[in-house]
């Protein structure tokens, strides 16, 4: 086994590294928040090849995996946000962990964000993984902003006031497909509020569901009610984690 690392841009019409690398990802979310996010979605290796199917420069989603000895051994899941370069999620095979593998991955976001004329990159990472944190700010990130993540009562949520869900049946299309979409619903006052529903798991990004989303539960037939903020909610809740945001200029 050699420590020469190859990375590589995921090709979707390769289904095992595809396959391989949702599983990556997969293995990469915290335990105190699986079902919570699209990379516990059983059907997300799918999103992947729709989603690098598109020729690079059309593509706001980049996958790139490390590859030693022909196996993969890391995947970094980066997208391209209108002012910079967004770590969506970075893994490293238990084996290879400690060995620079996931250095090699954010080092190469970092050349990929000069070449697109990029001068930001961010990240969200979960407060208690201490390897990930080092790594980062041994990298130049530097922590912004914190967001908890809490878990609402099953009736969580308000039936008062009409809301309207304005993109149901593109929502509904991507759920079945990839098992999770987001969901825009139009309130009363004419703001509107974002709901995630992965599986059967809804997460607001308020720390009181907006009006609606009680009802929107039970049409979906929500079995969670989760949100994240950065306060806690209202009434009673469940803390799950916090995560902060990393930011890095070049």
């Amino acid at each position: 086994m050699t420590n020469h690392t190859t990375i590589i841009d995921l090709d979707p019409d390769d289904t095992a590294r595809t396959e391989a690398a949702a599983r990556f990802l997969a293995d990469s979310v915290h335990k105190s928040i699986v079902g919570l996010v699209p990379y516990s979605s059983p059907k997300y290796a799918g999103f992947l090849r729709a989603a690098t199917r598109p020729p690079a420069p059309m593509r706001t989603l980049l996958v790139r995996m490390a590859v030693r000895d022909s196996h993969l051994v890391g995947a970094a899941d980066w997208r391209i946000l209108p002012d910079r370069l967004f770590l969506n999620g970075l893994t490293v095979s238990e084996r290879h962990r400690g060995t620079g593998v996931g250095r090699e991955l954010v080092a190469d976001g970092l050349r990929i964000a000069d070449s697109l004329g990029l001068t930001e990159l961010g990240l969200d990472v979960i407060a208690d993984n201490s390897a990930a944190l080092s790594l980062y700010g041994r990298m130049g990130f530097t922590l912004t902003t914190t967001t908890g993540w809490y878990e609402l009562p099953a009736g969580a949520g308000s039936d008062s006031g009409p809301a309207r869900a304005t993109d149901w049946p593109s929502f509904r299309a991507h759920h079945d497909a990839y098992g999770f979409g987001d969901l825009t619903l139009r309130l009363s006052t004419g703001d509107t509020s974002k709901v995630r529903l992965v599986g059967r798991t809804l997460r607001s990004e308020q720390p009181e569901p907006a009006p609606g989303v009680r009802a929107c539960a039970r049409l979906i037939g929500v079995e969670r009610i989760t949100c994240t903020a950065a306060v806690p909610p209202p009434g009673d809740f469940s803390f799950l984690c916090e995560s902060v945001r990393m930011l890095r200029k070049l």
